[in-house]
Formats: structure tokens, C-alpha cells, sequence
């Protein structure tokens, strides 16, 4: 999946980037919470719609999703210049 992170008026839209090192696969975790202590989601359940309105990026550009910083094992994952925008 890709997310992209875009200014409140959406005509600036950025993709978020993993940390160095990471691969595809691997999981994205908020900060805190163990990376494996979730289930499966059931994709029918439309769990994006109910998440994505907590998704957005911080003054700093990190990922963060109820203003818990996201991120792989290999670091955080963030946007190079849209701060408090939103995720899609």
C-alpha cells in the first residue's frame, strides 16, 4: 500500500517514506505497541475508512496516527516537507 501525505487544500501531495533499510513487507507499528500484537484485520470490515481520519504528519514530518509516531523496525517513517498534513 502507498500513503501519501498532502497540505490542507490538497495541492501539495507528498509520498511517505520509509526509513532506510526497510523492505516491502515489512510491518509498521505505532510507537509503543509490539509490531505482532494485533490480529488480522478483516478487510471487509472497512477498517481504513475508520482509521485514516487519525492519520496525519506531525510538525516534523513524521507519520503519526492519534499522535503516536509510526514506524518500521528500521526507524520512523516520515515526509520530507508537508508538517501537519493530512494522510491518505
Amino acid at each position: 500500500m502507498l500513503l501519501a501525505a498532502s497540505n490542507p487544500e490538497h495541492t501539495i501531495v507528498e509520498l511517505l517514506v520509509p526509513p532506510a533499510g526497510s523492505k516491502p513487507g515489512d510491518r509498521v507499528f505505532a510507537v509503543g505497541h509490539r509490531a505482532d500484537s494485533f490480529e488480522v484485520l478483516n478487510p471487509k470490515k472497512k477498517i481504513w475508512e475508520k482509521v485514516q481520519p487519525d492519520l496525519h504528519t506531525d510538525d516534523k514530518g513524521t507519520a503519526v496516527f492519534l499522535g503516536i509516531p509510526l514506524q518500521t523496525e528500521n526507524g520512523p517513517i516520515t515526509v520530507k516537507s508537508i508538517f501537519n498534513g493530512n494522510i491518505k
